[in-house]
C-alpha cells in the first residue's frame, strides 16, 4: 500500500477497514496524512511476519534525479560518473566527509558477502553509548541493532554485485539516544566505488523528506 501511494501520489485516498465492526470510510487528501494513518493502523494490528518497526524500502527510478529538489544528489551522481566508478583507497573515507555526498556513510563490501563499516554517517549524532571509532571495520550484522540494519543494507549487496547506482525511498522508525521514537522518511542514493577489480565500497547519500513524532 505504501508503495502504491508513494509511486502514484493520488489526490485523494479512501481507506476502508475490512473485517471489523462498521467503520465509516476515511477520505484523506494529503499523502503524509495517509501514510501516518496507515502506520497508526499497522501499530494497532501488528503482523508477526513484518514488525511495525521494520523499515519500508522502495526502489525509485534514477530519472527522479532530474528533479531540481534532488540537485545535490544529481551533482554527486555526475561526479561519480566522471570518476568512472573508481576511487583510490585513501580517498574512500573522504567521500563520506565530502559535503558533495551529503555526509552519508560508506561500507566496504569484501567478497560482496559482508558489509563492513568504513565511515559512519554524519547524519547520526550518536549510536547509543558506543563511540563511532569502535564501529569502524565491524560488520553490520554484529551491531546491537543488526536486525534493523540488515534490511537497510540489503541494497548495498545489490549495488556491489551489479556495480550500478540505486535510488531508494525509506520510511523507518528511528530511536533517539534518549529513547524517544519518530518516523523518518528519506531518500538515499547508493553509489558503488571500486578501488580494484576485487574491492568495492558503497557510499550512501541521504536526503530527508519528512520527520513525524509518534
Amino acid at each position: 500500500m505504501l508503495e502504491i501511494l508513494l509511486y502514484h501520489s493520488p489526490a485523494s485516498i479512501v481507506l476502508e477497514r475490512a473485517g471489523t465492526s462498521f467503520v465509516p470510510l476515511e477520505v484523506l487528501h494529503n499523502l503524509n496524512d495517509a501514510v501516518a494513518r496507515l502506520r497508526t493502523l499497522q501499530e494497532a494490528t501488528p503482523d508477526e511476519d513484518m514488525p511495525s518497526a521494520s523499515p519500508a524500502i522502495i526502489r525509485l527510478s534514477l530519472d527522479r534525479l532530474r528533479d531540481p529538489k534532488r540537485a545535490s544528489m544529481r551533482s554527486a551522481f555526475e561526479t561519480w560518473k566522471k570518476a568512472r566508478r573508481y576511487a583510490k583507497t585513501h580517498n574512500v573515507a573522504q567521500i563520506a566527509a565530502d559535503p558533495l555526498f551529503g555526509g552519508g556513510g560508506v561500507a566496504w563490501m569484501p567478497g560482496q558477502d559482508r558489509c563492513l563499516i568504513e565511515a559512519w554517517p554524519q547524519t547520526y549524532g550518536k549510536y547509543g553509548k558506543l563511540p563511532y571509532d569502535s564501529l569502524l571495520g565491524r560488520d553490520v550484522r554484529d551491531l546491537p541493532d543488526g536486525r534493523y540494519l540488515l534490511p537497510t543494507t540489503r541494497s548495498y549487496f545489490n549495488v556491489a554485485h551489479d556495480q550500478s547506482p540505486r535510488l531508494e525511498l525509506i520510511e523507518a522508525l528511528v530511536t533517539h539516544p534518549d529513547g524517544s521514537r519518530f518516523w523518518s522518511r528519506y531518500e538515499r542514493l547508493l553509489l558503488p566505488w571500486r578501488t580494484s577489480m576485487s574491492d568495492t565500497f558503497v557510499s550512501s547519500m541521504p536526503l530527508l523528506r519528512l520527520v513525524r513524532s509518534l
